[in-house]
């Protein structure tokens, strides 16, 4: 059996090997920040600069990018929808999407989302964490939230999106030494030990002190070390069929009594009626099987927190976004962006600093100039003009000025920046100085499938996030609780129809009980999950919306055919107005 060490060895082990390779992806994200952030000089540099009476000048083109593809996200979120296996799990599943929306709702989800899509778009990759919080209710409540990309480590052999190849996944944790004494009062006397005793270090050269104490704040680091394995267990397999049962069990003993159980069966009358007909009782023999599995334990720097467990998810309870990716290598939007916009402000630097030193070229004195004449050519030379009186005539060796070709350079790094993103269309800005408007919409439709591959892998992301969902919901989330829903009218009124929400005073909202009863028990339930576009969107939501009015208008269709309901959920109106045109309506029919 592994002891203590052992399992702290293993943890130290793994991560060293994976922080030669996350410590440049940190390294390089940070800098990514920082250029999103407009500070697009590193400091030796702007250091230099300043010290020749020079301005670091800041041409930004990144941002501006940059916001309209995190603006293209917000404004096309995608939702996690699961739907029933069978006939009899729909009513289910619509209550599981119901409660998905309360516990979304309530971890600000649509945000968390939009924030790990930036963290992915500028840094390489996000991360999307899950976890049962008991800190408002006993019984624990979903929780989806943004883990910083620098606290998550995994084994960087991996090459699948999903990381379904990858051996073992960490997650760099800080607490109070309090705090974390709160939660884990068996371990009391070795948390204290964190940073006070001398020989609490690892004698390994290349683990990151830092990332386990931290003096100054006096935070200490506990790794949740999440790691793949492998169990046996047992199944029964009939004779005579070609595929054994699927219910494992646990051990060979357990499955041998099922199958005594079931011989016990046949000698009764089930039996004796399969041997009057000339047929034989089935024959059952065990197979050992071995299953993949995922287990857990939490260690400090100097000892062992919580004992290796199997967690039961059987995955790793996080879901990684990656902008861009192949084969095991990743890369942000920013990686696209950032050598064109430093050659761009380098060369403007440049051209600034000709403008304020070669301007007026180079002015040759006679050495036999005294040095007062001298002082008073250089005072008048400085001027825009002025009259000189002078014994040696001074001689003016004008400034060719910067080559022609290097503007025309930099004018190909600005258009490449706008190619980069799709052009400057998809930017909203002009193409071309004479353009129709239908050559503009048909060039914003094809530049934007530039930005549909990271928007397509965080639908991708979501899509595995979504399954590690269904997975809370129905498997940890299990006790009997009533959640105040909200959403756009119509869907709560017909919720409401269905029986799965009682009324509330608002039209928007309504109360769901969830596993009271045999009709609402979540538990267990299969389900799968679709990711698709967000009910509600303003740029989308024009497009029909203009539709439906253009209809009216024809007068094809008959008054009342397009419910007001429907058309004030997609008017862009804030959401109280929305509640008082649908009462109105409803309260005049």
């Amino acid at each position: 059996m592994a002891t203590e060490n052992d399992i702290l060895n293993d943890v130290l082990i793994a991560e060293s090997s994976a922080l030669s390779v996350f410590e440049g992806k940190w390294e390089v994200a940070r800098r990514n920040a920082e250029i999103y952030g407009l500070e697009h000089w590193e400091s030796k540099d702007k250091k230099k600069i300043l010290n020749q009476n020079r301005i670091p000048y800041i041409f930004d083109r990144v941002s501006h990018a940059m916001n309209v593809l995190l603006g293209t996200q917000r404004d096309t979120r995608f939702d996690i929808h699961f739907y029933g296996r069978n006939r009899e799990d729909e009513l289910k599943a619509e209550i599981l999407n119901a409660q998905w929306k309360y516990y979304a709702d309530m971890c600000d989800f649509i945000h968390v989302e939009s924030d790990i899509f930036q963290d992915g778009a500028v840094g390489g990759y996000g991360v999307f964490g899950l976890d049962v919080n008991r800190k408002r209710d006993y019984r624990g409540d979903l929780k989806v939230y943004r883990i910083p990309y620098d606290e998550v480590l995994w084994d960087t052999n991996s090459r699948q999106y999903d990381l379904s190849d990858s051996y073992w996944m960490s997650h760099i944790c800080f607490y109070r030494k309090d705090e974390l004494k709160r939660y884990n009062p068996e371990r009391a006397e070795l948390i204290e030990l964190v940073g006070t005793d001398t020989n609490w270090a690892s004698s390994n050269k290349r683990i990151r002190t830092d990332l386990w104490w931290k003096p100054d704040k006096q935070l200490v680091g506990v790794r949740k070390f999440y790691e793949r394995d492998w169990v046996t267990k047992y199944v029964i397999w009939q004779e005579g069929q070609e595929l054994p049962e699927e219910q494992p069990y646990d051990s060979e003993e357990d499955a041998q009594g099922e199958i005594d159980r079931r011989n016990q069966m046949m000698l009764g009358a089930m039996g004796m009626g399969l041997m009057q007909n000339g047929q034989q009782p089935p024959s059952f023999s065990v197979l050992p099987i071995e299953v993949p599995i995922v287990n857990k334990t939490e260690v400090m720097i100097n000892g062992v927190l919580k004992e290796k467990e199997v967690f039961e998810m059987g995955s790793f309870p996080f879901s990684v976004f990656f902008p861009y990716f192949h084969d095991g290598e990743y890369w942000s939007v920013i990686d696209r962006l950032k050598d064109p916009q430093l050659f761009i402000n380098r060369m403007y630097s440049q051209i600034d600093y000709w403008i304020g030193t070669m301007a007026k070229g180079l002015l040759w004195l006679d050495p036999r100039t005294t040095p007062q004449e001298e002082a008073k050519i250089r005072e008048t030379f400085s001027k825009t003009g002025g009259v000189i009186k002078s014994k040696y005539q001074p001689q003016l060796i004008e400034s060719r000025g910067p080559a022609p070709q290097l503007f025309s350079t930099l004018d190909r790094v600005e258009q490449t920046l706008d190619d980069s993103m799709g052009g400057a269309n998809a930017l909203g800005l002009k193409q071309t100085a004479s353009e129709s408007g239908r050559a503009v919409l048909a060039r914003q439709a094809q530049a934007g499938l530039d930005n549909f591959v990271p928007l397509d892998n965080l639908r991708r992301t979501k899509q595995n996030l979504g399954e590690k969902i269904a997975y809370m919901l129905t498997k940890e989330m299990t006790e009997p609780r009533t959640l105040r829903i909200i959403g756009d009218t119509l869907a709560v009124q017909a919720m409401q129809q269905k029986g799965m929400l009682q009324p509330s005073m608002r039209p928007n909202m309504g109360y769901l009980e969830v596993n009271s009863d045999e009709s609402n028990t979540l538990s267990n339930l299969e389900v799968d999950i679709v990711v698709d576009e967000a009910a509600h969107s303003v740029t989308k939501n024009q497009a029909p919306l203009g539709a439906m009015v253009d209809l009216a208008k024809s007068q094809l269709l008959p008054p009342g055919a397009i419910p007001p309901e429907v058309i004030a959920d997609l008017a862009d109106l804030p959401g109280s107005a929305k509640q008082l045109i649908i009462a109105n309506v409803q309260a005049m029919k």
